[in-house]
């Protein structure tokens, strides 16, 4: 499994290395938009740095915690069996990555605002 991961790392960079940039990208970078340095920026911009952290922490956390946990919890807590719970989870990851470019293609549509909000109201909150 290690090395098919590899294999798809490399073939992932090649890829990067060898597609163009869009037209907007390469036009900010011959404005002179474009940082090459992203330390610089976080330093000169520590709340925004700070904000995509902090937005970025909380879905990966929520994101691990729903792969690693929830199947052992649905099993611990309704007697459900672990095959089940993992099954659950297998069938709610390939949903999940379905959705994704169509969560992408809002966001080009909307901005990325709405729906960031939308999937933070849908979060649960404490207790």
């Amino acid at each position: 499994m290690c090395g098919l991961c590899g294999l798809l790392g490399v073939a992932g960079l090649w890829l990067r290395n060898r597609v163009g940039e869009t037209e907007q990208f390469a036009a900010a970078g011959q404005e002179g938009l474009v940082r090459s340095n992203p330390l610089r920026t976080m330093r000169e911009h520590p709340g925004a740095a700070l904000r995509v952290f902090a937005i970025t922490i909380a879905g990966t956390v929520i994101y691990y915690v729903w792969i690693v946990y929830l199947a052992q919890y649905a099993q611990l807590t309704t007697g459900l069996p672990l095959s089940q719970g993992l099954w659950a989870n297998t069938i709610a990851q390939a949903v999940f990555i379905v959705a994704l470019p169509f969560g992408g293609k809002l966001s080009d549509r909307f901005g990325r605002k709405p729906p960031v909000g939308s999937l933070m109201s849908q979060t649960p909150g404490p207790g």
